[in-house]
């Protein structure tokens, strides 16, 4: 598995993600009046925060990938 197979997974997962949450904002504005749109609203920003963590996650993955690779090509 290569870095493009890698970055091709990421982008994957991110377009996923973002639907995901994308999916869960309409939930609760179409459902104003249910008693369960708060709880929506509230899973929705608690999988953006963990979504976000994985992104960030992913970002300095990959760029330890790239340094350590840096670093083998160099020496």
């Amino acid at each position: 598995m290569n870095q493009h197979d890698l970055f091709i997974a990421v982008y994957i997962v991110l377009l996923l993600m973002i639907f995901m949450i994308v999916w869960r904002f309409t939930l609760a504005f179409f459902k104003k009046t249910g008693p369960y749109t708060s709880y929506i609203i509230q899973a929705a920003f608690i999988q953006l925060i963990l979504q976000l963590i994985v992104i960030i996650n992913w970002f300095f993955y990959y760029m330890h990938i790239n340094a350590i690779h840096l670093s083998v090509v160099l020496s």
